[in-house]
């Protein structure tokens, strides 16, 4: 590809931008809440006031701190809303982009960098994923600043620098964490002497080391780390799945979850087949012409890709390998960088054949478009609303004025559903009750077990339906997808529910899902 004029080169530049804000903005209106939106925005405004500890007893401890913070401090100055929380993310996806530009700009040069950029900004699954009030666009754009140590030139205490940040993915998302071995090891093969080689693994160990010292319940996390929940379970801590029985999925299921990924993220992986394509006939037609870049900083890159979605799968393996596919977007900007240097290489070369160049032009304008056209992003409601046309955000306003005004405030709010609606209203309800609805056990309910690991069962539904709660806030369509693994506690719930309470309002506006609000009958 030949040097762009500079006022070509700006507009591209603009024209990644509005791709990616435009989407960006009209995801953060049109995509229904998730459970992990609800669980980051309440707990991180909590912590932020300091009036609860995210690995207390009442919490499931099973999330780093670093997102609930990022985002619960903005919700604590400028009030609970969802789309503000969404727009704090947009600000770090903006970040992650202009970050892959630059990687991609260093490894490949200017036309790899626009590539890059254009990959993510039209990827509309990956950037639904860092629009949402999580972890997504916050890991990624923390794995691509700390990259950027590694790839810049040369300086002092360049890895000394490099290993004290790379702690701060254990902070992020436990899936990321499984890049800091590697970035260590890296950093020590890099120092110059074994002084600074014994420097470097003590300051990436620090972050973790800190974390754990500090406080006896943060072993809590480790219930949730594969093998080390052994450690965990000494302490008397068990992951949610402890609680109610998970099947294992069967091999079926998990080859269609693999063959989902590439559905879900159908440009990158469009793009990656028809750059392999374009590569082969390369090097069909030059036996001997290299068909990738040979830059040590290139191979790197594409090693901390391979390394981070390789155990990535190994993580969730046990589990069910769909879960992978909403944990890839901090990755996806790697693939992005890798794809924009990849078609650089291949279309600036004049050794390549004019089909194989045909093939990579082809396969990249489509790619380009196709999930702009039509993103497969699965919390995008069917049919899509439009922004700020009684959207999810306007419905989920509406709910929770409706739940204000029918639960008076100091309510103590029994609740088996989403708490996102009774968050935004400010009648929380009982704190083991906000992360998931899922965090109702099943079985083995023992009672220290249950009291440690911010679950709850039957004494909770005793002791809260019984006697305690002044109200309750039920989603049917929760008490039915409970039902199947968890049916003596929601046939005890119905039953109390029955006895001590009478059902007072039904809001459905939002999505038409109803919300059945319940208020203890006098004594």
């Amino acid at each position: 590809m030949p040097d762009r004029p500079r006022w070509l080169a700006t507009g591209l530049l603009v024209l990644v931008v509005v791709v990616f804000l435009a989407q960006a903005l009209y995801f953060s209106r049109t995509l229904v809440f998730s459970d992990d939106e609800e669980g980051y925005l309440t707990f991180g405004y909590l912590a932020a006031r300091g009036t609860v500890s995210l690995f207390g007893d009442d919490v499931l401890g099973a999330r780093t701190p670093l997102p609930f913070y990022i985002l619960g401090w903005p919700q604590r100055v400028l009030g609970r809303d969802l789309w503000t929380a969404r727009l704090v993310s947009v600000v770090f996806a903006a970040g992650a982009l202009w970050l892959t530009i630059r990687t991609a700009t260093i490894l490949g040069g200017g036309n790899a960098g626009l590539l890059a950029g254009l990959l993510l900004a039209t990827q509309g699954a990956t950037v639904g994923y860092f629009v949402t009030a999580g972890y997504h666009a916050i890991s990624a754009f923390l794995v691509l600043a700390i990259l950027q140590l590694f790839i810049a030139p040369p300086f002092r205490g360049q890895y000394l620098l490099a290993a004290a940040s790379t702690g701060l993915l254990f902070l992020t998302r436990t899936h990321v964490s499984p890049l800091i071995p590697l970035l260590l090891a890296v950093c020590v093969l890099r120092s110059p002497d074994l002084r600074a080689r014994l420097l470097v693994l003590l300051l990436g160990a620090a972050t973790p080391l800190i974390f754990f010292l500090s406080d006896p319940t943060h072993v809590k996390l480790l219930a949730y780390a594969g093998p080390l929940q052994r450690v965990a379970a000494r302490w008397g801590y068990r992951s949610l799945f402890y609680f109610y029985d998970f099947p294992s999925p069967p091999f079926r299921d998990q080859v269609r979850s693999l063959l989902l990924f590439p559905r879900r993220y159908e440009s990158l992986a469009l793009a990656a087949g028809g750059l392999f394509l374009a590569a082969l006939w390369r090097r069909r037609v030059w036996n001997r012409v290299r068909v990738w870049p040979t830059r040590s900083e290139v191979r790197f890159v594409l090693l901390v890709f391979v390394w981070g979605v390789g155990c990535l799968f190994l993580i969730v393996a046990p589990f069910n390998l769909k879960v992978a596919i909403a944990y890839f977007p901090a990755y996806a900007p790697l693939a992005a960088v890798l794809l924009g240097v990849g078609f650089a290489h291949i279309l600036s070369s004049p050794q390549t054949p004019t089909t194989a160049r045909l093939v990579a032009v082809a396969t990249l304008c489509v790619a380009l478009v196709i999930s702009v056209v039509h993103p497969r992003q699965p919390l995008l409601p069917t049919p899509p609303g439009r922004p700020f046309r009684n959207d999810p955000i306007q419905q989920l306003d509406r709910l929770a004025r409706g739940l204000e005004g029918a639960i008076p405030p100091g309510g103590r709010v029994f609740l088996v559903g989403d708490s996102m609606p009774l968050y935004l209203a400010d009648r929380l309800p009982y704190v083991r009750q906000i992360m998931y609805p899922t965090t109702l056990a099943g079985r083995n309910e023992d009672p220290e077990l249950v009291a440690r690991n911010g679950v709850w069962g039957r004494d909770q539904i005793e002791e809260w339906l019984g006697r305690d709660a002044t109200y309750a806030v039920i989603a049917p369509r929760w008490l039915e997808a409970l039902r199947h693994n968890r049916a003596r506690n929601i046939a005890r719930i119905e039953e109390l529910l029955a006895a001590h309470f009478t059902r007072t309002a039904v809001l459905d506006d939002y999505l038409g899902i109803p919300y059945q609000v319940y208020r203890r009958n006098p004594p």
